[in-house]
């Protein structure tokens, strides 16, 4: 095999696992009831246009068809990723509109990643009270599982300061 087919291979077998790379992010984004907090709009256009630029390079002057069709879908997909992202984030504004300052003290405390996530449950009265009840419940799961030398005190300490302090529990 000469460096030409290895490059060739490699060049198809990684492009073929970003193509279908796509799907669980797609997936993830469609299902997640936060508005997507996660996803840059400022990366993803930029693969937009890195992955478009590419399609048209090989279209116009190299001519390489199968180049252009693979960079084409990249982008779409990136597109696809975008569009989602904005209808999501619309969704979840709409809904924290309706909800109050609760369903974003939700957010703000909601852990980004899965393998983490336990459901916080919020109790039955509202307003700094129950966010900063949140944040204590939180507090206390990240002490559990902090690494040595974190100090997850600074990480939720503004929650924990209450301007009405006769309202607490």
């Amino acid at each position: 095999m000469t460096l030409s087919d290895l490059t060739i291979v490699l060049f198809s077998l990684f492009n073929f696992l970003r193509l279908i790379s796509y799907l669980p992010q797609i997936i993830r984004i469609a299902r997640d009831k936060m508005g997507a907090p996660t996803i840059s709009y400022a990366t993803w256009a930029m693969w937009i246009g890195a992955n478009g630029s590419t399609a048209a390079y090989a279209a116009v002057n190299v001519h390489d068809w199968m180049l252009c069709l693979i960079s084409a879908f990249n982008s779409f997909c990136c597109i696809i990723v975008v569009i989602l992202t904005v209808y999501k984030r619309n969704e979840f504004r709409q809904g924290a509109a309706m909800g109050g300052e609760d369903a974003l003290a939700q957010r703000a405390m909601t852990p980004l990643c899965p393998a983490n996530a336990e459901r916080v449950v919020l109790p039955a009265y509202s307003g700094p009270t129950r966010t900063k009840c949140a944040a204590r419940c939180m507090l206390g799961r990240m002490k559990e599982r902090a690494p040595l030398g974190v100090k997850p005190g600074l990480i939720a300490a503004h929650f924990m300061n209450d301007p009405h302090p006769q309202r607490s529990r």
